[in-house]
């Protein structure tokens, strides 16, 4: 047998390094459990919970085997100290093995280990019932070296887990070994292979605070990972976001040039219906003007027809003659308004050749006349006039003439003359001036009688549309001419002016 003499001093300063030992192990045991706890409230995984109720228990297990308990619960520890113990020591197999069943991936890589670990763990429960029942003398090794021989095949497991790379078996066994080291310790001691000393006999408190620090640490770093890895996701996503806003203001962008492209297309297809609406509308003006002065000669000569014939006297020719010259003038009509390309908002398309300007005022004259036989008209020509050739379309330029000359018969009295004259301005233009007595055109309504539509307000009692004068003007223009009018209450001039075309002149 061995002994030793203790003194005074060293007895207390070994029971101070043990209450030191102690103290900072209790600390940390509760330190550990109170942060794995704030990981579980903030985090909501299990492994957190389990792995703090077990760092608590470990605390409790501390308390009984130091003695602490009896000062702590004096009236009821050395009557359920067994029953104390048991509680402390199941629910840490409870805990301890449910943390590794939730922490470890034993599902996906090794099904058996999973299910031994929650056998483990409800072994727990058996050592509590055996404490409670009183069975702890009994049954506790036996259920020890039952939990011992089950734990070999999920601490192999993990073992192949770890080489294969498994990072959460490498954190598992890294802090597990210190603390399976001090139990094995331990028993060691407890079945006299070991002998006592100041490490063995606080192995457990050792191996439990490296466990202890060591899973918190790793705990802690897996915390910092998935606050990395969620940050990094918060990076993805706004980075989503901000390419999915950057898609949709393109989208927006390319849908809003094809909208305005389509509204320009819509606008453009809109305008040419309405200039074509407006040709048309043209078109019939035209010929519906145009149309009045040759039918109104056919008709007037075919009532002097009618009453020979009632007469039952020859027929006379010239009432035939003007109706050859009218039928000849609604072709001429025809043909021009066909050709309705010619006559828009735009621009008159000629078809243009020389004229001798005397004969064309003469068969103006006469087309004239045929509405108004009864009327007077004279005729001032000077013959350099006359001689002169023009450059022009002899429908349109007809059309022209007869419209001025026929407004100057119809705004004016039956009795009065209407005067033409024919003479040369310079030597590049020739001027035709159509005068009338007749009602005359007031300064207001002067600068606008050349407008489509647009009617003088004394002109008002005669049939008319207001296109005359705006289609003599388009022709006049279309030949490079002008058109002016002088009026007052003594009647209007109208003064036409166009060049002259000489030999080897090309278009006007």
């Amino acid at each position: 047998m061995r002994g030793s003499v203790e003194t005074t001093q060293s007895l207390l300063q070994s029971a101070l390094s043990n209450w030191i030992l102690i103290g900072g192990y209790l600390g940390i045991c509760l330190i550990v459990a109170a942060t794995n706890f704030a990981f579980w409230l903030w985090l909501r995984e299990t492994y957190y919970l389990y792995y703090a109720v077990f760092a608590g228990t470990v605390a409790a297990m501390a308390l009984w085997r130091t003695g602490l308990m009896s000062a702590l619960l004096p009236d009821i520890y050395y009557q359920f100290h067994i029953q104390i113990f048991g509680l402390a020591h199941g629910t840490s197999l409870l805990a301890g093995f449910a943390f590794a069943a939730s922490f470890l991936p034993f599902r996906e890589h090794s099904p058996l280990a999973w299910r031994l670990t929650q056998a483990l763990s409800a072994c727990g429960l058996l050592v509590i019932l055996i404490a409670f029942l009183d069975l702890w003398a009994e049954l506790f090794l036996y259920v020890e070296i039952l939990c011992i021989a089950l734990a070999i095949i999920p601490i192999i497991a993990a073992i192949r887990m770890a080489i294969r790379g498994v990072n959460r078996t490498r954190i598992y066994l890294l802090s597990f070994t210190p603390y399976n080291l001090a139990i094995f310790v331990i028993l060691a001691r407890n079945s006299d292979i070991a002998h006592s000393g100041p490490v063995i006999d606080h192995a457990l408190e050792i191996g439990s605070i490296l466990h202890l620090l060591f899973m918190t640490i790793a705990l802690g770093s897996r915390i910092n990972k998935a606050e990395t890895d969620r940050r990094k996701a918060e990076h993805e996503s706004l980075r989503a976001a901000r390419s999915a806003e950057q898609r949709a203001t393109e989208i927006v962008r390319t849908r809003t040039q094809e909208l305005t492209q389509a509204k320009a297309e819509l606008e453009e297809a809109l305008e040419t219906e309405r200039r074509v609406s407006r040709e048309q509308l043209q078109f019939i003006d035209t010929v519906s003007h145009e149309y009045r002065t040759p039918v109104a000669i056919l008709r007037t000569n075919l009532n002097l027809l009618q009453i020979a014939q009632a007469k039952k006297a020859p027929v006379p020719a010239p009432p035939l003659a003007r109706m050859h010259d009218a039928i000849l003038r609604l072709t001429e009509i025809v043909e021009v308004s066909l050709r309705s390309d010619r006559i828009t908002d735009e621009k008159l398309e000629l078809s243009a050749t020389m004229l001798a300007l005397g004969q064309l005022v003469e068969e103006a004259i006469q087309l004239a006349n045929g509405v108004y036989p009864e009327r007077t008209i004279t005729v001032a020509a000077h013959p350099d006039a006359v001689a002169h050739t023009v450059w022009g379309d002899p429908p349109l330029l007809k059309t022209a003439l007869v419209n001025i000359i026929e407004n100057a018969l119809k705004y004016s009295a039956a009795e009065s003359v209407v005067t033409l004259d024919l003479s040369v301005n310079g030597n590049d233009q020739i001027t035709i001036s159509v005068a009338d007595e007749g009602i005359g055109i007031s300064d207001a309504a002067l600068p606008f009688v050349f407008d489509k539509y647009y009617r003088a307000a004394n002109a008002m009692n005669q049939t008319g549309a207001g296109i005359g004068l705006y289609l003599v003007r388009s022709i006049i223009v279309a030949h490079g001419g002008n058109i002016s009018l002088v009026s007052s209450s003594r009647g209007t001039t109208a003064t036409i002016t166009l060049p002259i075309c000489r030999h080897g002149d090309g278009e006007a």
